[in-house]
């Protein structure tokens, strides 16, 4: 609840730096909104409820119109669920970020990263281009509908707060850690994260 709660708080405060979308998104934007409706009222029996064309979310109290949910659809199946969404096509053979709403950033920025290719928007990390970018791409354009691949990463932060758009790559050393405290003022990180191939628009979808 906490972090589902400062999700919207970023949405209504800060809404230009965690949510961005594309045009060519708009197809992929509606398909997940859709998709992410059935699957929560189908999977979560117990919190969601779908009826009419109307979803009730039972934990919130809130209801929303499926044809019309009253904000951009992608910004809409953001507020049902913890995950950021971030939107994947392809543009020819290369895959590219094309709509997010993404809440809890771990040291980048969206409005930096949409549109460009995933190659660009991982180029920061050590060896990416070498040995990554071209079978993360392949993997992008052979994924199927109708099965879901996930990965975990993580990172060790001296700051446990989610919403980090900055502190990138910092090559000033933090002396206030030290041997005695260093338990208490690092975090691990985790991100579970799962991607979904949209049969209709062919999008990725990224949670």
């Amino acid at each position: 609840p906490a972090e589902m709660a400062l999700r919207r708080d970023l949405l209504a405060s800060r809404h230009a730096e965690v949510f961005a979308a594309l045009p060519v998104s708009d197809a992929a934007r509606r398909e997940a909104w859709d998709m992410m409706a059935a699957s929560l009222a189908a999977h979560r029996p117990d919190w969601f409820a779908l009826s009419g064309g109307v979803l009730a979310n039972k934990l919130l109290g809130e209801s929303w119109n499926l044809d019309d949910p009253d904000r951009d659809p992608l910004e809409a199946a953001a507020l049902l669920v913890q995950e950021d969404l971030c939107v994947i096509q392809l543009d020819g053979e290369t895959p590219a970020l094309t709509a997010a709403a993404l809440c809890f950033p771990s040291r980048w920025r969206l409005s930096e990263k949409m549109g460009l290719p995933l190659g660009a928007v991982r180029a920061p990390v050590p060896l990416y281009a070498d040995r990554l970018e071209r079978p993360v791409d392949r993997f992008m354009r052979h994924l199927r509908p109708g099965h879901i691949a996930t990965r975990l990463n993580w990172s060790v932060l001296d700051d446990p707060t989610l919403f980090q758009p900055t502190g990138k790559w910092r090559d000033d050393a933090n002396t206030d850690i030290h041997p005695g405290n260093v338990g208490d003022r690092l975090f691990l990180r985790v991100e579970r994260q799962s991607l979904r191939r949209l049969p209709a628009s062919g999008a990725v979808l990224f949670g």
